[in-house]
């Protein structure tokens, strides 16, 4: 009995001292994460919030010691600053968890005028600030406008800038809107500062267009687009000896209404106003279009042709205009779409093909061949030939009855001595998007200065390549010390896109650093380290 009572005093005894044991070393602990004053405070969404009236979102707060390590146990505490009437918040103040973190939530009672509402916190002596911006309503997109807005003459080696605003359909800016820019015409002319950006509080974005070769056939075209709204601008790269020309050609165009036609030369203004009859006029102009190409620059010369050419077709005859147009013959033949076509079997597709003159106006008249030189029983082409109208366009209807296997089908154009081909590649059925994947597939690791090519692969859901899907790429955290190029791109036959990542500078043990790459619903994250 002795020795079972013993043995059950000892037994409580090793119970009571471990859990003394455990106590002290809980206090300990408690005490040690105390001592750990909080050096730095962040805020999730870092400096500004959007959110729609009615609507909440959290905020999430986060404290670190001098270590980088978690600031736990730490009472963070709330103040509106601004726009008490505009938000409410939930709780007033919030403890930190093991983590650091602190979780708020906003909501949105009325829209923000003039001025954003502002929330302080403050953690111990350390505070950091946020903006709310709230929204009347979801905003739906109702226009999309460039400036400048139709065209843009820039000189090689300059750079312009072009300022997209997006509007809502109650009138107000579209805020955080993503602007997609994509040079459909003239890519080895000019080039793009990005070719996706976000709008700011203004509903407005800012891209940069720089000069880099003559464009000689027809102007390069932007498209600006954003969700279902889009807009163009032509953009027209010239030398630099010929701005002042340009300028003047342009001022000569705007004043055309009031004077009949202004000449390039001082001899043929001479001639111009020592004729009175309109018939006459039209005369010497169409004599001055051939004399001009032989002693004034190409350049003028071809803006003296359109002009003239404009000219003939308001004041003659219907037949004489077109008899002169005629005689012109082709220079430049141009498709759109340009290079390759992508269908669906069964479906159809419209390619314009426009037939110009040497001074870029339309060659009226033309007759246009067309013929599958590769492919027969993939495609059928409609109709197998026709004459250019008075804008020097014809058109063509291409059906994809077949899926292309190796090689894509290939349609000849030709009028006159000039001819092109168009790539014409029919898929079996419409893809739907199904899987993105990055390689490298996790984390990318970068040296300072250094950079690293990302490939990512998009597939549909019949395990074909995505042609032609438009992947975007955002740089997540990090404070620009990790660039991206370019922000947005096309995926290639393969169903691949390449990108190019840059590790600018060295990240700290804070600093989180991610990629997010997607392609409609899909998205992808891939992990950036910057040693």
């Amino acid at each position: 009995m002795r020795r079972v009572k013993y043995r059950s005093i000892f037994f409580y005894l090793i119970i009571f001292f471990c859990i003394s044991f455990t106590t002290v070393v809980t206090s300990i602990a408690l005490a040690i994460a105390s001592e750990c004053k909080p050096k730095s405070i962040q805020t999730s969404p870092e400096k500004k919030l959007t959110i729609e009236k009615g609507k909440s979102a959290n905020v999430t707060v986060k404290l670190k010691c001098k270590d980088d390590s978690p600031a736990s146990g730490v009472t963070v505490e709330t103040k509106v600053l601004k726009g008490n009437k505009n938000i409410s918040f939930t709780p007033k103040s919030s403890v930190t968890d093991d983590k650091g973190k602190a979780v708020f939530t906003v909501t949105g009672d009325k829209k923000t005028e003039e001025e954003n509402a502002e929330i302080k916190f403050t953690a111990d002596k350390l505070n950091t600030t946020l903006e709310i911006k709230v929204q009347a309503e979801e905003c739906t997109l109702d226009s999309i406008k460039t400036n400048p807005e139709n065209k843009l003459t820039i000189v090689i080696g300059q750079s312009n800038d072009i300022i997209v605003t997006v509007k809502c359909n109650n009138g107000s800016p579209a805020v955080d809107v993503k602007v997609d820019a994509i040079i459909q015409n003239g890519s080895d002319s000019i080039q793009l500062s990005s070719s996706g950006e976000l709008t700011d509080e203004n509903g407005k974005v800012v891209f940069t267009v720089s000069g880099i070769k003559k464009t000689k056939k027809e102007a390069a075209t932007i498209k600006f687009s954003a969700d279902n709204i889009k807009t163009t601008l032509d953009v027209k790269v010239k030398k630099e000896a010929e701005e002042s020309t340009e300028i003047s050609s342009e001022e000569e165009t705007e004043s055309a209404d009031t004077d009949e036609e202004t000449s390039e030369t001082e001899s043929t203004e001479e001639t111009i106003e020592e004729e009175t009859s309109e018939e006459v006029e039209q005369v010497e102009e169409t004599v001055e279009e051939s004399a001009s190409a032989e002693t004034v620059t190409e350049e003028v010369s071809e803006e003296s042709v359109t002009e003239d050419e404009e000219e003939i077709s308001t004041d003659t005859t219907e037949t004489t205009s077109t008899e002169e147009i005629i005689k012109c013959k082709p220079k430049f033949i141009i498709l759109h779409p340009d290079k390759k076509l992508t269908l669906e079997k069964g479906k159809k597709a419209n390619i314009i093909v426009r037939v110009k003159c040497k001074g870029e106006s339309p060659a009226v008249g033309v007759k246009l061949e067309a013929h599958v030189d590769k492919g027969m029983k993939y495609i059928t082409l409609t109709p197998k030939s026709a004459e250019t109208d008075e804008n020097g366009k014809a058109v063509f209807t291409v059906s994809g009855d077949k899926k292309t296997e190796t090689e894509p089908a290939e349609i000849k154009f030709k009028a006159d001595k000039l001819s092109t081909t168009l790539e014409v590649k029919v898929q079996a059925e419409a893809c739907v998007l199904a899987s993105l994947t990055t390689n490298p597939e996790k984390k990318l690791n970068l040296t300072e200065g250094g950079s690293s090519v990302v490939t990512v692969r998009v597939k549909c859901k019949n395990g074909s390549p995505a042609v032609d899907a438009k992947i975007d790429a955002i740089v997540q955290g990090g404070n620009g010390k990790v660039k991206i190029a370019p922000t947005g791109m096309l995926t290639d036959d393969s169903g691949k896109a390449v990108f190019t990542v840059t590790g600018i500078k060295k990240m700290s043990k804070k600093d989180k650093i991610s990629i997010k790459f997607s392609s409609g619903e899909l998205k992808s994250i891939l992990d950036i380290n910057v040693k």
